[in-house]
């Protein structure tokens, strides 16, 4: 998606989870004040808009170039990459959704008790999705990068 001064923060939150992180990081509301203009929420936060589109650029360039072909990639290159990219991403990710969920709950909390059951199953959804990664990097990918080692006459 093409940024400019008028796309709304919450637009911009929407297109990529790498854009939310961009936000996040600019001090840049797009829940409650998701409405606002990027103009107007880079003002209300003292951040530089042509910085924070100048990220959303380069977000949205890695986003859609450079992939590597996994069909055809050894397999021990996408357990890495697997690793390294989106099992790191959750890691990352965790502790943030937990603290946006808690500003939540804090602010909005009394008119939405629906809030502390949301908070109970994304702690709970949190610690089987770092249970499940454990397993694959521990058991699963040794295996797989193992057996491609074996067809390869290693």
């Amino acid at each position: 998606m093409n940024f400019n001064s008028k796309t709304t923060a919450k637009e911009i939150a929407l297109s990529n989870p790498s854009a939310r992180q961009i936000l996040d990081d600019a001090g840049i509301d797009y829940c409650c004040n998701g409405g606002q203009s990027l103009q107007e929420a880079c003002l209300a936060s003292r951040v530089s808009e042509a910085e924070i589109l100048s990220q959303l650029r380069q977000s949205g360039e890695r986003l859609t170039s450079g992939e590597s072909e996994w069909i055809s990639a050894p397999l021990a290159e996408l357990t890495k990459h697997i690793r390294e990219r989106h099992h790191q991403y959750v890691r990352d990710s965790i502790p943030r959704l937990s603290a946006l969920l808690a500003k939540i709950r804090e602010k909005h909390g009394i008119s939405h008790p629906e809030l502390d059951e949301i908070g109970r199953l994304f702690g709970n959804v949190a610690r089987e999705m770092l249970m499940h990664m454990q397993k694959e990097e521990q058991i699963l990918f040794p295996f797989i990068d193992a057996l491609e080692r074996a067809a390869n006459g290693n």
